[in-house]
């Protein structure tokens, strides 16, 4: 075969292979592809642009890029796929596949890759691609050139297998490419298909694909529900449940916690839930106690509040004091459900695990009547006594950063979006965020709990719900990710981001090194005089700036009525904030100490 006629093979072996795996997305619902401009990627990006059901993303940054697609996986429940080009670019990628492998969100990498014959020879842009992400993906494969012999079936099935296993987490696909890369040859797939592999368009397979709308090979996950061994141990512990209480993790999708809510109704039980479970906004949920973290790091209220049986369903929980809790109650059942089967038991005191998705479980257990307990009863009555009196205190308590937080659960209208960011933001939303309110949808990047790619995540996740959205982030994180910025202006959701800049890491200010290290401000909190309104503006993206945070309402109202993107940024006092946290768990010990005196001589 003469070298003109290799070439002309070759472009259009690898057009159509491009071609084929963006139909097959596409026909797999994945249709948000995330495009980094790259060269050996020609056959993805190509086909990626051509498909009229694709929605294209093209995003310069490979790390902004990944952590946009993870945003959109974790609001859509589906993965949106990065193609990425051959050499680091695909390394960019680790940190949102890290976040998106312990936080199980769907993710799909597609890099392009040097031929075989170009690995381990120094060719340029060319290092070792496979197993790049190591164990983190729930599956890796190293896609051949295509070259006319592996049927195109193969490459079907592939597609068809990577987005199934997404569903629970990062998947990586390594696609090789030799040059020329196209694109070549005709328009129209069954064309294109009948002009490179002739003898392939005629297998009925193949035929019956190209001629319909489905994917080769359709998936149906199952719905996961406890097994009937399951349920009576389950059964058997809740029956004997003088205080139970159930505790609610993060949970991402809306059905799910949807699911949560009519379980806490079902058991009668008093609810903890973390406020990324969704379930702390909005409309009241029954026996819920808020403002738990706050109270349970009062060492006398946790001692007074253990439970003998709980039930715990979502993911993480952001609270230390709640785990703490969780972990010195020692209940005689503590029962976690969760539809995976990863270890969830950081405290080593779970006595019973079901592999169970929240919904499974509140069908297994509808029409179930939890027996009447009086110390049950007692305990929710004290729970929200105290409740309601914390909730009056904290009003007239103050401090700059509490009431950002509160003012921020405020501000949100009905289904909008709140994503608490890593660090000190999500803490003081957990501790303080008021019951109530507007129903809202929370999200948090609690996988790793990393700082890192927040505003393109929240900025994915925005656009894919298509609902007001306001992100609560601090300094330091909200500098780490100034390049999403610009993808932040040109995508132009409805997201306002609310930063809150103490020139450096307050979370650090309530650790022990704060009093024990003479460079704890240049090495710990990385004390800094920097502004992110700048960035922002310089992106394209509307600014605030807000001296006073009795301000703060009204620029979070005018921002979101004005819709698009925006910055407001909000300056406090790192070591009054810390005060203001120190003065805000006093206060609570101390109106717990005063109610349980008063009801002890009651």
């Amino acid at each position: 075969m003469t070298t003109a006629l290799q070439d002309t093979t070759t472009a259009l072996h690898n057009t159509l292979a491009g071609r084929l795996v963006v139909e097959e997305l596409v026909r797999l619902g994945v249709c948000d592809l995330v495009v980094a401009p790259g060269s050996r990627s020609t056959p993805l990006a190509d086909a990626a642009a051509r498909h009229p059901g694709v929605r294209l993303h093209v995003i310069v940054d490979e790390r902004a890029a990944a952590f946009f697609a993870l945003g959109i996986g974790r609001a859509l429940g589906r993965p949106a796929a990065l193609i990425t080009t051959s050499g680091s670019a695909a390394g960019h990628a680790l940190p949102a596949v890290i976040e998106a492998d312990a936080a199980r969100v769907p993710l799909l990498i597609l890099s392009a890759d040097r031929p075989p014959e170009l690995r381990g020879t120094g060719a340029n842009q060319t290092i070792d691609q496979v197993h790049l992400f190591g164990g983190r993906v729930r599956c890796f494969v190293d896609v051949a050139c295509p070259d006319g012999v592996t049927p195109l079936r193969a490459l079907l099935t592939t597609i068809d297998h990577a987005v199934a296993a997404s569903l629970d987490g990062p998947v990586h696909l390594n696609l090789m490419f030799r040059k020329p890369l196209g694109p070549a040859g005709p328009e129209g797939l069954a064309r294109l298909v009948a002009a490179v592999a002739p003898e392939e368009a005629d297998a009925p397979a193949l035929r019956r694909w190209l001629e319909g709308a489905q994917p080769f090979t359709r998936w149906q996950p199952g719905q996961k529900r406890p097994t009937e061994a399951g349920l009576v141990s389950l059964n058997a512990a809740l029956d004997c449940a003088d205080i139970g209480v159930l505790v609610v993790g993060a949970l991402d999708d809306e059905a799910e916690q949807g699911a949560a809510i009519a379980l806490a109704g079902q058991l009668g039980w008093p609810v903890v839930a973390d406020i990324a479970s969704g379930l702390r906004l909005g409309p009241n949920v029954p026996g819920l106690l808020p403002f738990q973290p706050i109270m349970l790091a009062s060492a006398r209220w946790a001692t007074e509040t253990r439970p003998d049986v709980v039930l715990q369903v979502g993911g993480p929980l952001v609270s230390q004091a709640v785990q703490d809790w969780l972990a010195t109650s020692a209940p005689l059942h503590h029962i976690v459900a969760r539809p995976d089967a990863v270890r969830f038991d950081p405290g080593h005191g779970v006595t019973l695990r079901l592999q169970t998705h929240v919904s499974g479980l509140y069908a297994a257990l509808a029409g179930r009547r939890s027996p009447s307990r009086a110390g049950m009863s007692a305990l929710l009555r004290r729970w929200q006594a105290i409740g309601h009196e914390v909730a009056v205190g904290l009003r007239a308590l103050g401090g700059d950063e509490i009431a950002i937080a509160q003012s921020v659960c405020a501000a949100l209208p009905a289904n909008a979006g709140l994503w608490a960011a890593s660090s000190m933001s999500v803490r003081l939303l957990d501790a303080f965020a008021p019951a109530g309110g507007a129903p809202v949808v929370v999200a948090s990047a609690r996988g790793a709990s990393g700082i890192d790619g927040l505003i393109a995540q929240a900025t994915g996740w925005s656009l894919a719900r298509g609902q007001p959205t306001v992100l609560l982030i601090g300094d330091l994180a909200a500098l780490h990710d100034v390049g999403a910025l610009q993808v932040l202006a040109a995508k132009a959701p409805d997201l306002v981001i609310v930063v809150v800049n103490n020139g450096g890491g307050g979370i650090f200010s309530l650790l022990p090194i704060h009093e024990q290290s003479a460079e704890f401000e240049p090495v710990f909190a990385a004390a800094h005089d920097q502004r992110v309104l700048p960035w922002a503006h310089a992106a394209g993206v509307a600014t605030t700036a807000v001296a006073n945070v009795l301000a703060l309402p009204g620029a979070l109202a005018a921002a979101l009525s004005a819709g698009g993107p925006h910055v407001i940024e909000v300056h406090t006092d790192r070591e009054l904030a810390r005060a203001s946290w120190r003065a805000a768990h006093d206060a609570v010990a101390q109106w717990v100490d005063h109610h349980l005196d008063a009801q002890a001589q009651g």
